[in-house]
């Protein structure tokens, strides 16, 4: 951890959606981008948050708190948000990857491959995690290091 204290922390945000429309999990994915920028103000930190329905447009000029954010949005286009974030775990080797929804897991497997020291977390909202419909989700679960769930039900 010595050397992660003696540079800039590197986060990747990864989500369905934050800032085109209103909902709980926007809301939830708004409240980490705030939370973040707000850390960063006390803690060296850089941003970058992918997005796979918000368009470049949809992130809003300032933020608040200390940290520049780096934004992506990729318009609903499934390829796109792939090359985005394969592109910059490649380049920027981030040290903590968050996807805020489980439709996102299975890019966890870029993250392993492009960003190998990477620690991958997974934001489990209730019932997409409680009973997941895809056997290959299931064993996703297994690589991700750590969840963040809303509530101990969840989080169990």
């Amino acid at each position: 951890m010595r050397a992660l204290r003696d540079r800039r922390m590197r986060v990747f945000l990864a989500g369905t959606e934050f800032f085109r429309s209103y909902g709980g999990i926007q809301y939830i994915n708004r409240l980490l981008v705030r939370a973040f920028c707000e850390m960063g103000g006390r803690t060296p930190l850089d941003l970058e948050v992918f997005s796979y329905i918000d368009g470049p447009e949809h992130f809003p000029a300032r933020m608040a708190g200390g940290t520049p954010v780096r934004w992506h949005g990729a318009e609903r286009h499934q390829g796109k948000l792939a090359w985005q974030l394969s592109k910059r775990l490649a380049a920027i080797q981030p040290d903590l990857v968050l996807f805020t929804h489980v439709s996102l897991v299975p890019m966890l497997e870029a993250v392993r491959r492009l960003a190998p020291g990477a620690r991958v977390a997974l934001l489990a909202h209730g019932t997409e995690v409680w009973q997941p419909s895809e056997g290959r989700v299931a064993r996703f679960f297994q690589r991700v290091d750590s969840f963040v769930s809303p509530s101990s039900f969840t989080g169990q």
